[in-house]
Order: C-alpha cells, then sequence, then structure tokens
C-alpha cells in the first residue's frame, strides 16, 4: 500500500468517524422527536427521547462500520455499551444475542481453528496432503474432498467445518505458492 491510498484510507476514518458522531448528536440533541416515535416508545414501555438516543446510537456504529473507523466487533461493543449507559436499555435486552448457544459454538469454532493455525497443525496437514496427493491443483482440489468427507461426521457444527476447512484450504495454498487472490489454476 502506497502513502497516498493510506492517507486517503484516514481521511475516509475521520470523516466517517466525525460524521457519525455529528450524526449522533443531532438525533440526540438537536432533532425534534417524530409523533410516530414517540407514540410507538410509549407502546413499548419506553419514551420518545430515549428511541432517539438509541436511533442516534445506531447512525452512530452505522457510520462507523461504512468507515472502518475502528474494528466492527469494537464498534458493535460500543454500541452495546452505549445503548446500555446512555439509552437506559436493559442489559440482558441490549446483549440478548449473546445469550444463545450458536454465537459461543461460532466462537469456540474460531478460537479452535486460531489455536491450530497458531501451532502449525494446519501447515504440517497441508504438506501431509500435497504429499499424499497430486501437488497440482486438481490433485489438492480431490485432497481436501476426501478428508472433508472423512472428518465431516466428527465435527458437529457447519460453522466449524468451515473455518477448520477454509483454514486448511489456505495453507495448502499457501504451501503450493499461490499468491492472495490470485486467479491462476495450474493444472
Amino acid at each position: 500500500m502506497n502513502i497516498e491510498s493510506y492517507g486517503v484510507i484516514r481521511l475516509k476514518r475521520y470523516l466517517f468517524g466525525i460524521a457519525g458522531v455529528f450524526i449522533c448528536i443531532l438525533f440526540i440533541f438537536v432533532l425534534k422527536i417524530p409523533e410516530g416515535l414517540e407514540i410507538s416508545a410509549i407502546s413499548a414501555g419506553s419514551s420518545g427521547h430515549s428511541a432517539m438516543i438509541i436511533l442516534g446510537i445506531t447512525f452512530l456504529s452505522i457510520f462507523w462500520w461504512v468507515g472502518e473507523v475502528v474494528p466492527e466487533w469494537l464498534t458493535s461493543a460500543l454500541m452495546m455499551v452505549l445503548w446500555v449507559i446512555i439509552g437506559k436499555v436493559p442489559f440482558n435486552v441490549s446483549f440478548s444475542s449473546f445469550a444463545g448457544s450458536s454465537v459461543w459454538l461460532i466462537v469456540g469454532a474460531f478460537c479452535l481453528a486460531a489455536s491450530v493455525t497458531k501451532t502449525g497443525l494446519f501447515k504440517r496437514i497441508a504438506y501431509l496432503l500435497i504429499r499424499a496427493f497430486s501437488p497440482t491443483f486438481s490433485g489438492q482440489v480431490l485432497a481436501l474432498l476426501i478428508v472433508g468427507t472423512i472428518c465431516s461426521p466428527l465435527i458437529p457444527s457447519v460453522i466449524a467445518k468451515v473455518v477448520i476447512g477454509a483454514s486448511i484450504a489456505f495453507n495448502i495454498a499457501n504451501a503450493m505458492g499461490y499468491e492472495s487472490n490470485s486467479t491462476e489454476i495450474c493444472s
């Protein structure tokens, strides 16, 4: 990445960051509460001002996601924390998406894949597959299909299968010398 494109990215982050904060302040302090929003908020057991705070924080998050001001996970966590602190949303409502088991299954799959990658197990599996099958693109695809068929019943989660399979495929591509985002296909 050259210096000019890095400067453009930084400018984009600053602009979207400031625009998000401006929009958030606009919703919280300046804009009049629409009558329909006020009625809906009261029927839900809240107030129109709280609804405007929630909208402002949500728009702040959207601007930060689009501008990549901070990492996406941090923007999401900040949004939920601000909902609790400023918007007076109950903690269990704001963080309800983390109450289900599927979120923690995904987190566990990513942790497992990261730890296996860190230890080099995926690289060893990739080298083993390259040695066992033809070191061509077709041979490695066949190797991945066979390993996937054998290992698939052992991993109950589809997401965990995808994470681990993608990590193995990535390491095979690296071992074979393919560049990132390469469209080259060897036969």
